[in-house]
């Protein structure tokens, strides 16, 4: 059935289909399908063509992959070659549900597995939530790199602790590492406690206490101890953060308390 409406990304640009499919009459058939719904359709009958189409060709937005690409690579290892290359969405599709064949795609970052008896209907809809997804993603990335870069060059000290392994210091900006007197690698993997950051342990059980009951802590007043063994007063603020979908404790450490604001 023919669309009017032609798939667009986000720039109004008809979206670009690379179709990779050995067989080349299941190939035209779905390139046709394809083009009904308002796909513009690139097919390469190999890996290695998929390969260097992709690399040629920038205005490719997703890529539809067979597995079982003949006497060439698998459609396994030309995905690898071609997400190492430049992310882009792709969807593997393939005539096989078994097992063996499906975890073959594992380890590999893509946006759905489409059995080649489903309807255009399906593999459609496949394809936009595959976009959508991308979409979100790569904005996801682009605002843990601001923050990444924030958090770097930010002159006050702060820190990001692992949530799901003891809090430990998953990583901490050069401030933080200024403040304490500790190289970074003496630092990551360790816990405040093991640090001896802590003058006082059993402000440290307050300060947890205090988190796991508001999920946030602000100004909490302690007595900071460096590498040296000198002491300071510092206002301690925790919050959860999200990064590569895990959470995270991110804390800043001030010499007077922040004033905050409700948003």
């Amino acid at each position: 059935m023919n669309q009017t409406h032609k798939p667009m990304n986000d720039n109004n640009i008809q979206l670009n289909v690379l179709l990779v499919e050995d067989e080349a009459i299941l190939a035209l058939a779905e390139k046709r399908n394809l083009e009904s719904y308002g796909y513009s359709v690139l097919w390469a009958s190999s890996g290695e063509d998929a390969i260097e189409l992709f690399r040629n060709d920038p205005s490719i937005n997703i890529i539809l992959m067979d597995i079982n690409l003949g006497n060439g690579i698998l459609g396994t290892e030309a995905a690898k070659i071609i997400l190492n290359h430049k992310d882009i969405p792709l969807i593997f599709v393939s005539s096989h549900t078994d097992k063996e064949v499906v975890t073959k795609t594992e380890g590999i970052t893509s946006y759905g597995y489409v059995v080649k008896s489903s309807t255009m209907t399906v593999l459609d809809a496949s394809i936009k939530m595959a976009l959508k997804l991308f979409s979100a993603n790569q904005k996801l990335k682009e605002s843990e790199e601001m923050f990444m870069k924030a958090f770097q060059f930010c002159p006050t000290p702060m820190a990001i602790h692992d949530i799901s392994n003891r809090n430990v210091f998953m990583d901490c900006n050069p401030a933080f590492i200024a403040i304490t007197g500790y190289k970074k690698e003496e630092i990551l993997g360790k816990t405040a406690l093991e640090l001896g950051l802590y003058s006082h342990p059993d402000e440290r059980a307050k300060l947890l206490n205090q988190f796991q009951e508001q999920g946030f802590v602000k100004n909490f007043k302690n007595t900071f101890r460096t590498k040296t063994g000198k002491e300071l007063i510092r206002f301690l603020s925790l919050s959860k953060i999200l990064i590569s979908n895990k959470e995270h404790i991110f804390s800043v450490q001030t010499e007077s308390p922040i004033e905050y604001f409700d948003i």
